[in-house]
Order: C-alpha cells, then structure tokens, then sequence
C-alpha cells in the first residue's frame, strides 16, 4: 500500500462537459447554429474553480471561467482540466484576471494541462488572459485538443515578461508552452516555445524590449469568414504615407491539414504577435477576432483594457 506523504501536492483535476438538450429532433439552435446546451458534467479540486454564469453569453454559447484561489499558481501546484464539447455545442473557456505564476521553491515546476475535445459542428474557444510569470518562477503548460473533420477550434496562448512595474522583465527561471491538435487519431499541429536562460544568452537578452508574445490558431469550416477576416488584416498593404508600427509585430500563416479517409480538408489560420506593450495586442487580437463575439454572444475582452 502506498501512503501519501504528508503536506504533498495532488494533481488538482477538473471536468466539465457540455451536451445538447432535447433529442435530435427537438434540439433548438440560436441565429448562429448552437445549440442550447446543458451542463452534463462539472467537477473541480482546490486550487481550481469552475464558473459557469448563466447569463454571460447573450446565445446558446456556454461561458466558463477557470479561477485559481489565491490569483495564481504557487509552487509545485499541479492543475488538470478536461472539458468536452459534444456535438453542435459550443463553449468559451476565459479567465477574469492573468494567470500568475509565483516563484519557485526547491525547484518545484507549477504545471497545467488541458485537454479539449469537439464534437461535430461544435466550437471551443479559449480566449484566457496572458501568463504572468513572475521572478524565478518555473512554469510548464500543454494542451491537447482533440478535433472532428467539421468540429471548430480558437484558442489564445500568450505570455507576458512579469511584472513589469515592480522592475521585473523576463526574470523567471523557466517557462514552456506545448499546444497539440489532433484531428482524429493523427497530430497535425504542434507548437511547442521554451523560454529559460543558457550560459550565454539570457531570455530578457533575448527578448530586447517586447514584452508580451502571443499565438492564435483558429480553425474548422464554420469560421471561414473569421479565417479570411484575419488573413485579410494581417496580410494587407500599408497604405502610402503610413509607417509600420515598430513596437508590433503580426504575422498569419494560413493551416491546411487533410482528414484522414476524406478528401476533405481541415483549414484555418495561425497568428503570431510580438510588442513592447501588452495592449496593443490585446488590441490587435480583440480587432482580429472581432467576427467570432456573435457566435460567442460576447465579447471576452470586453471591459478589461
């Protein structure tokens, strides 16, 4: 038998899932094709806590805010969240404030997963504020997400340089990001970023003066209209007499992946931001993903910049 040592941490798990009420001839869709959905499934442990107002979104869409009791991740906290999107649903995983990493005690790695999946014509957005990792934090973060043929997928990963008015700049330990999508049984994206001094080069060094970097995929064949909004934003010509924004950079690489058996294909869009100052890309990203907030019933960025 095993005996738990005293005073040790345990993986902080959650679950939340999301079904279609009604059978399928009495399921009722919104102007934007989700359906109303229930609750089927909510469970969460201490330091995580699952909200799911009832009046957040204006549509079918569910609104869930993960919180993390204390504002943040202090050393060694392990937290892993599920949430499922079953067929024709739809859900936004947001947050009210940054996640803050804390400092690293006796090494310890603050660490957290997330596995999404999306049914049929379901979407799962992740708009969370940006990490916030503050001096000698260890942080490590992975998401899977798990995708049909005609599922639809958005999600925000981005990071900021600490806490930047108490002097702070890049000044954590260590800091790695890996996000996953799979369509089927097969990976077909990947973007891993791993952020920790070397001997020689150090990450505020490296960064010179941005501080926030940030990456956006969407994806799935009900957001095709939102895929060449961006494509169309990014990739435009100046305008004569206007002058690149030297502390702001954007760049889009449109994604295109084939579905296994078909000769169907999955596309969508991956966007990449860099800038010295954190709300020119809230801005930017606010701008870019402005044609999803309907579908969504709201605007996640509402109010808070």
């Amino acid at each position: 038998m095993i005996v738990a040592e005293e005073n040790q941490k345990t993986v902080a798990k959650g679950i939340i899932r999301f079904k279609a009420k009604g059978g399928e001839t009495k399921r009722q869709k919104d102007n934007y094709g989700n359906y109303l959905s229930s609750l089927s499934t909510i469970q969460y442990k201490y330091p995580l806590k699952l909200m799911v107002p009832q009046f957040a979104s204006s549509n079918n869409c569910q609104w869930v805010y993960s919180i993390n009791y204390g504002g943040g991740l202090v050393s060694g906290d392990e937290i892993a969240l599920q949430i499922d999107v079953e067929e024709g649903c739809s859900a936004l995983l947001t947050t009210q404030g940054s996640t803050k990493v804390y400092h690293s005690v006796d090494g310890k790695t603050s660490t957290q997963s997330l596995t999404g999946t999306v049914g049929s014509t379901g979407l799962l957005a992740i708009i969370q504020e940006p990490l916030v990792c503050f001096k000698d934090a260890k942080y490590k973060q992975t998401q899977n997400f798990h995708m049909e043929g005609n599922s639809n997928l958005v999600f925000v990963d981005w990071i900021t340089s600490g806490r930047v008015a108490n002097g702070e700049r890049w000044d954590f330990t260590s800091c790695s990001t890996t996000n996953n999508i799979f369509l089927g049984p097969d990976l077909v994206y990947r973007d891993a970023m791993r952020l920790s001094n070397t001997e020689n080069l150090s990450v505020k060094d490296t960064m010179k003066h941005y501080n926030i970097v940030a990456s956006c995929v969407v994806l799935g064949p009900d957001l095709t209209g939102l895929i060449q909004h961006i494509k169309d934003d990014v990739g435009r010509g100046q305008n004569i007499g206007e002058l690149p924004d030297p502390n702001l950079i954007v760049s889009a690489s449109p994604l295109q992946y084939g579905i296994t058996n078909s000769n169907e294909k999955l596309s969508g869009v991956m966007v990449k931001c860099a800038s010295s100052e954190i709300t020119k890309v809230y801005w930017k990203l606010d701008n870019l993903l402005k044609p999803l907030y309907p579908k969504l019933g709201g605007n996640p960025f509402e109010n808070k910049y």
